[in-house]
């Protein structure tokens, strides 16, 4: 009953009752017409339908305000992870740039390597011409 809804104490206390005109009231109170009674009705039915409209649209609201939320997330955590793997390619770029670097310096230049070779040749063959010739001389002697 909407009357026990709205107004608990009244209607557990069964203090609404009617009476016929001219009967006298059992108890001090407010007496109105069956007029005026359809529209409390009415007014009360219609209270009860604008509230619970109202609560239906707030639970609306907040699926739909949560549901948005939750797309921002995920266009968030999208972007972060586009970045995260840009980042970690430009890493590995630059890792690699760097060892190929490492590895550039490091490397000995072919002329160093031949000229080092043709060097320790000459300084052998010099050593081994003098050793001989200090050998012949002291056979020839």
């Amino acid at each position: 009953m909407i009357c026990s809804g709205l107004i608990p104490s009244v209607a557990q206390a069964q203090e609404i009752q009617t009476i016929k005109q001219g009967s006298k009231a059992p108890f001090d109170g407010v007496i109105y017409s069956k007029e005026a009674h359809a529209k409390l009705v009415a007014k009360l039915k219609a209270a009860e339908e604008r509230a619970k409209a109202e609560r239906e649209l707030a639970v609306a609201k907040a699926k739909l305000e949560a549901k948005s939320e939750l797309a921002k997330l995920k266009i968030d955590n999208e972007v972060l992870r586009k970045q995260l793997k840009l980042t970690e390619d430009a890493s590995k770029r630059k890792e690699a740039l760097l060892l190929e670097q490492i590895k550039e310096r490091n490397k000995v230049p072919w002329y160093r390597t031949q000229t080092f070779a043709v060097v320790l040749t000459a300084v052998i063959s010099t050593g081994i011409f003098v050793g001989s010739a200090y050998a012949y001389s002291q056979i020839s002697k």
